[in-house]
């Protein structure tokens, strides 16, 4: 056992050793998931223009918020500054909108924020359900195999257009309310112009709305001439204080934690896994050399299906077929209340209808078998002949 336990230690080991190198040898891929983490330096992340935001908004004061959007909007009222005015301006980049706007409360709470006369500026890739209806707009996400390359540009700066790849989900803006909207930029997604950066009023206030988040991200800023894109939407905000909600303030904002962190490398996730299979191979060999014998304990033996034949037995040797039909006919009825939760009182077609879409039996079965109850009810002193045909025909049905 002592020999196996070197052998099968020194393969996991070789295992690991060849792996890990593999590993190491192997060019790293970057990684495209979209985070939107302002001090991360993934590709889609927002460092770049984190660091280069108070130049980007010049005269205007940055304050960054992780906390949730009904608690940033809230802390914002509290202020004894505070007065309903356009500068103020609200800011959320990311991917989704479970993060932002997970309750009710949240979107609500925005949609007075720019009711009473303050600016909201979101760039996510799909709108909660709640503002989505309020303000008349809607983004789509398009599901297709492999996302597509989209241009974006704005109308201000139609000749600068930054090409969408890595990091994208195909996406577009449904407008259900154009009367109060002004488009600001246009995407060509397959040679299909719609609209992809627009400025919806809303009370006092206004939304601007873009589908395409990625364009502020690390990867799209420092390529070319992206960032006029992202010049282009801030000059559509006006110089005051902007509340850009860098997060959630969850867990999931703050640290990914360690073990996530630690397989997030392939050579260590390797040697975790390889590591928790040595372990295993190790218990699973020292746990048979000195498990114990564990006596044969017969199990208990089931008398209901004894008691039930014996009971049976007499019914049948009374030759009261009357009764075992009613009682054949009381557990069917029982069981249909019971299992499915349909009215038994009338058997009529409506309740062959329900049953049948209920169970997907037959409905000739079930017409067959609501007969015959209604027969033998109808007329008693029933034979053995009547009693095998309404066993068979509740036992066809198998409820």
């Amino acid at each position: 056992m002592k020999k196996l336990l070197i052998i099968s230690g020194s393969i996991v080991f070789v295992l690991l050793t060849l792996v890990m190198i593999a590993e190491a040898a192997r060019p790293k891929q970057p990684d495209f998931t979209p985070y939107y983490t302002p001090s991360g330096k993934k590709p889609i992340d927002l460092l770049v223009f984190n660091e280069q935001a108070d130049s980007l908004f010049k005269g205007s004061k940055i304050e960054r918020i992780s906390a949730d959007a009904n608690v940033v909007v809230d802390s914002i009222y509290f202020k004894d500054e505070y007065s309903p005015d356009p500068a103020n301006c609200y800011l959320r980049i990311s991917g989704g909108a479970i993060s932002l706007f997970d309750e009710e409360e949240a979107s609500a709470s925005l949609l007075s924020f720019v009711r009473d006369g303050n600016t909201a500026v979101v760039c996510m890739n799909v709108l909660p359900q709640t503002i989505s209806d309020s303000i008349g707009v809607q983004i789509v996400t398009l599901y297709n195999d492999k996302p597509k390359p989209t241009v974006v540009y704005t109308t201000k700066k139609p000749k600068e257009k930054v090409t969408l790849v890595k990091g994208s989900i195909n996406s577009e803006i449904i407008l259900k309310n154009n009367d109060s909207t002004h488009i600001l930029g246009y995407q060509n997604l397959n040679g299909r112009v719609t609209p992809s950066l627009i400025e919806v009023k809303y009370g006092y206030g206004r939304f601007i709305i873009s589908n395409h988040p990625e364009v502020f991200s690390n990867y799209y800023l420092l390529q070319g001439q992206n960032y006029k894109y992202v010049e282009a939407l801030a000059s559509a905000i006006p110089q005051g204080t902007i509340y850009w909600q860098t997060g959630t303030g969850s867990m999931q904002d703050n640290s990914r934690g360690l073990i996530d962190s630690f397989l997030k490398e392939p050579a260590f996730r390797s040697f975790w896994y390889l590591g928790l299979l040595t372990l295993v191979l190790f218990a699973f060999f020292n746990a048979r050399r000195k498990q114990r014998i564990v006596p044969v304990i017969p199990p208990v033996q089931n008398s209901t299906v004894d008691f039930t034949r014996t009971i049976g037995n007499l019914y049948h040797q009374e030759g009261n077929n009357d009764d075992i039909i009613d009682k054949k006919i009381i557990y069917f009825l029982e069981g249909i209340r019971r299992e499915y939760f349909i009215d038994t009182y009338n058997l009529n077609n409506e309740f062959v209808d329900k049953l049948h879409a209920k169970t997907g039996k037959s409905k000739e079965d079930i017409y067959n078998a609501v007969e015959l109850i209604k027969r033998h009810r109808q007329n008693l002193g029933s034979s053995e002949a009547d009693l095998l045909a309404i066993n068979n025909a509740i036992e066809k049905l198998r409820l």
